[in-house]
């Protein structure tokens, strides 16, 4: 049974759970924790995304726990079937290599999964499986959107540029989530709500979702991580 050590990345929601997403601190690249709860789209649940001491997995937590096998599917190729034993929080992390991990690992290309939309067909992987559903961006001109969604639920949506192409995107961080409760609907520079300097380092962890009835898997904002401002020149 493999033992992964992981930087989270994500931790968001997912129907009536959570998804954990992070890199590998092996070099192996990106890993979806996933259960065998197929009613709830493999969704993780407590203690699933608890550490051994009782607390929640954040973003830039550095863990570890074991896994039964790789249980990838077409649309998201780095799924894996977590174990039963709790995650294990690294207390004091190497940050050089956590840093390496993270620069290398920076996705530069303006398109998202093969495109600059938000969405991809599920048909399209019928022939030819996905080569990555996650991907870790630097964003320009973020901002943070409170609306309303398609089913008229509060929803906060991410609006941002990558190289030349605009990105308008759901978020299912839960943090950030909560963090907005308190605002009203509109649209609010992200420096602004997340009380930092324009040039302090943001990045958006994307995720393709599972896919929904009109055909499609849409790419969600799944995790929205400020850095360390120590961090800000070694990115």
């Amino acid at each position: 049974m493999p033992k992964f050590r992981i930087i989270c990345l994500a931790n968001s929601i997912k129907w009536h759970g959570r998804c954990i997403a992070g890199l590998r601190m092996d070099g192996g690249g990106w890993i979806r924790p996933v259960s065998d709860d197929i009613r709830n789209k493999g969704a993780l649940f407590p203690p699933q995304y608890m550490t051994e001491d009782g607390t929640e997995i954040r973003p830039l937590d550095i863990i570890e726990t074991n896994f039964i096998k790789h249980n990838p599917k077409p649309y998201q190729p780095e799924n894996w079937l977590i174990g039963k034993s709790a995650w294990k929080k690294i207390i004091t992390p190497n940050e050089d290599e956590v840093l390496t991990i993270l620069r290398t690992n920076i996705h530069h290309d303006p398109f998202l999964f093969g495109n600059n939309t938000d969405r991809i067909l599920v048909s399209t992987f019928a022939e030819s499986s996905a080569g990555l559903s996650l991907a870790l961006v630097e964003p320009k001109n973020l901002s943070l959107e409170i609306t309303t969604s398609y089913y008229g639920h509060r929803q906060i949506r991410a609006h941002f540029y990558l190289g030349r192409y605009y990105y308008n995107l759901a978020v299912t961080d839960p943090f950030w989530k909560e963090h907005l409760n308190a605002l009203s609907q509109g649209s609010y520079p992200f420096f602004k709500l997340a009380n930092i300097e324009r040039d302090d380092k943001v990045l958006l962890t994307i995720s393709l979702g599972e896919p929904l009835a009109d055909g499609y898997c849409y790419k969600l904002v799944a995790g929205v991580i400020v850095l360390p401002r120590r961090w800000k020149n070694k990115l």
